[in-house]
């Protein structure tokens, strides 16, 4: 089904206009009206059981990449048996499109560029499982107008064009020109796959012609034209660098992308050399030698020539077969290539060829005898694949969620737990659902040790003195009450555990001054420590892994900043407390913004914050070592987003928003995408998620 301008697919992107289309589906530029900016939508129309399982593994596998040179997947779904894929839409021109006018490009471009295709292509393959892109030309780079390459269209849904077409072949998608042998038949492609379309890929920049096709070069009928030929400023060393990322055989290139990328571009660089090459048994065995050399010179030329054009027929129709045979399934690292002329074996032995001139001489040529081992010529056969029952699977270490909710009698808060999945359409759902806590007074806040033993959270009596105090669930004995941790004068909030699991950090509201400050105390509630002194300071957390900093917000001038106070090798209770700085000292008050709600990501790389300006509430993450350098927003500013938490792989973000008008819990990956609302109830609060560990 074509979509038309104005077109709002899922309730959510109105389409503008198509920007490419192919044999099984179109990509659309399109608006996202949640989020307020342009994106590109993908389609497929491929309704097999096959295909819809494929693409649901490699979008959930996609959602999850976060790379400068690669377009973010911010959503995906199935309607009407059409798989859509959504995408930053990447403004610029493709290289396709730049070769026609502008030919070839500069050598110190094109390296350039290879560093930054090098990196991306290296990232997807460093995923697990390995993200391999089959479809790397130069029609499938963006360059955008800062200068920037993107490599787009992942090969889920393909856009083609007249000049340089996606062929559909035994393992997917290829172009010929930069596709390797082995994806045109019933060989496993690899991230040798990519190498080999990587380095056609700078051949055809450097040059301005596309390397010829590599089956063309397998059966003989042609061979790839050196570099440095077509392009004479070329320098040789950079010529052999790209041959040989462009061999025939998987194991005659590069051990990887990265060892490929850094010999182009670093002459220094001491690449691994290729395994020495077994070459088949091609021997021609002894026949009677009392001619003159001359004579069996003269056919043994014939011979060849004869088995030449043999081998030429046999490995064309070979390929021809493979393509339409379906590619085995899985990755395995270098698969071997046949080559046209190893599987023959051939009697009758002739001397040296001797390649000089000699007068007609009237001789009997010999024998030649060709034998084709059937289990090398065959094309593998196909194994239908079983049918495949799709279950919800779990987000990231089970998908443990706890969050609080008035979703018992619309009242009382308490905490609940959910596990966080996928259905069989790619969507996050709950696939499971508890209370954990009952009776009177609200209960908020809940938190996870390291080990997801214990969930502490704040509650109060529901005695009417609106007192909040700190409890503890022993999670490995749901049925016993909560263990009393505080029962201090004023309210205590905003507990979390040190990632040790030893300490607990929190704040303490006065009932007296009604200020806020920060204390710690050992996990079972002993050997209370001030760590505020007269400042106003809440919503403490370590830094991790090693507790190097303690942090919190600090209130100044009506403001929230982020700040932090050394920890490690610092005895506060001997000592007393240093003065908390600012996590930003490059402005007075940080690029950060106004602060609620930090919390750091498990690997210790990235912290997520609720961005507070005006009335508005959205939410962001910077890393961490940055102090404010690197911010990446996530949500819009017509939103109402806050309360975020890790997933236990750093890949997801579970949240509290009021976009639909009250508090529910949604889930978004890290860079943003796929936000998507998990608690979706008509009415009442879900709200403060934790991630169990």
């Amino acid at each position: 089904m074509e979509l038309v301008p104005d077109t709002l697919l899922n309730n959510r992107y109105r389409i503008i206009r198509p920007l490419g289309q192919g044999g099984m589906g179109a990509v659309y530029l399109a608006v996202d009206t949640s989020l307020e900016h342009q994106v590109a939508v993908k389609s497929n129309r491929n309704p097999s059981q096959q295909s819809t399982t494929q693409f649901i593994r490699e979008a959930r596998l996609l959602a999850t990449i976060h790379h400068p040179n690669l377009p973010r997947v911010m959503d995906y779904f199935i309607i009407d048996e059409i798989q859509y894929l959504v995408m930053d839409y990447i403004p610029g021109e493709d290289l396709g499109k730049l070769m026609e006018t502008d030919q070839p490009q500069p050598l110190d471009t094109v390296l350039e560029w290879a560093e930054q295709l090098g990196s991306a292509v290296s990232y997807l393959h460093a995923q697990n499982p390995p993200v391999i892109h089959r479809d790397i030309k130069p029609a499938n780079i963006k360059l955008t107008p800062d200068g920037q390459i993107v490599l787009v269209d992942f090969g889920i849904a393909k856009a083609t064009d007249v000049s340089q077409a996606t062929a559909t072949g035994a393992s997917g998608y290829y172009t010929p020109g930069f596709a390797p042998p082995e994806q045109y038949g019933g060989h496993r492609t690899g991230s040798y796959s990519d190498q080999y379309a990587l380095a056609a890929t700078f051949y055809t920049l450097l040059s301005g012609t596309k390397p010829v096709d590599s089956v063309q070069r397998v059966i003989g009928s042609a061979v790839l034209t050196p570099l440095a030929q077509l392009n004479p400023i070329i320098p040789v060393r950079i010529q052999n660098v790209i041959e040989r990322a462009l061999a025939l055989r998987p194991e005659d290139r590069f051990v990887s992308v990265d060892e490929f990328i850094n010999t182009l571009v670093d002459p220094s660089f001491k690449p691994t050399l290729p395994a020495p090459r077994v070459q088949a048994d091609t021997t021609l065995k002894s026949v009677q030698t009392n001619r003159s050399r001359r004579g069996w010179g003269i056919f043994a030329g014939i011979a060849v020539l004869v088995l030449v054009f043999l081998l030429a027929v046999v490995g064309f129709i070979i390929f021809r077969g493979r393509i339409t045979a379906r590619p085995a399934v899985g990755e395995v690292p270098h698969p071997t290539i046949p080559q046209a002329v190893l599987p023959l074996e051939v009697t009758n032995t002739l001397p040296q060829i001797n390649t000089s001139i000699v007068p007609n001489v009237t001789l009997q040529p010999p024998t030649v005898q060709v034998q084709i081992p059937t289990e090398t010529l065959i094309p593998p056969t196909s194994v239908p694949e079983p049918t495949e029952t799709f279950q919800p699977i779990p987000l990231a270490s089970g998908g443990i969620v706890a969050f609080s909710s008035d979703r018992e009698d619309g009242k009382t808060v308490q905490i609940w737990m959910m596990q966080i999945a996928q259905d069989n359409s790619g969507k996050a759902i709950i696939n499971n659902l508890n209370q954990l806590t009952s009776g009177a007074g609200d209960k908020k806040q809940p938190e996870w040790s390291p080990d997801g033993t214990k969930l502490i959270y704040s509650g109060d009596s529901g005695d009417n003195t609106t007192k909040i105090d700190l409890y503890v669930l022993d999670m490995n004995s749901p049925d016993n009450p909560p263990a009393h941790l505080t029962e201090m004068k004023g309210d205590e909030t905003d507990p979390v555990f040190s990632p040790d699991g030893k300490m607990i950090a929190f704040t303490y509201t006065s009932t007296f001054t009604n200020l806020q400050q920060v204390y710690v105390m050992n996990s079972d509630g002993s050997n209370l420590l001030r760590v505020s002194q007269d400042l106003v300071e809440f919503s403490p957390f370590w830094s991790k892994p090693g507790m190097d900093w303690l942090m919190n917000i600090g209130m100044v001038n009506g403001h929230q900043y982020l700040w932090r106070r050394k920890w490690q090798g610092v005895d506060y209770y001997s000592t007393g407390v240093p003065k908390p700085k600012p996590y930003d000292i490059t402005s007075l008050y940080g690029r950060l913004g106004e602060v609620a709600d930090p919390v750091m990501s498990p690997n210790g790389n990235l912290i997520a914050y609720t961005k507070i300006k005006r009335n508005s509430r959205q939410l962001c993450t910077v890393d961490f070592q940055s102090q404010g350098a690197k911010i990446n927003i996530l949500s819009g500013t017509s939103q109402s987003d806050y309360e975020p938490d890790w997933s236990p792989d750093t890949k997801w973000i579970v949240f509290t928003s009021e976009r639909d008008g009250y508090p529910e819990v949604y889930i978004m990956t890290v860079g943003g995408q796929m936000q998507t609302n998990l608690t979706n109830r008509s009415e009442g609060k879900d709200m403060q998620p934790a991630w169990k560990p």
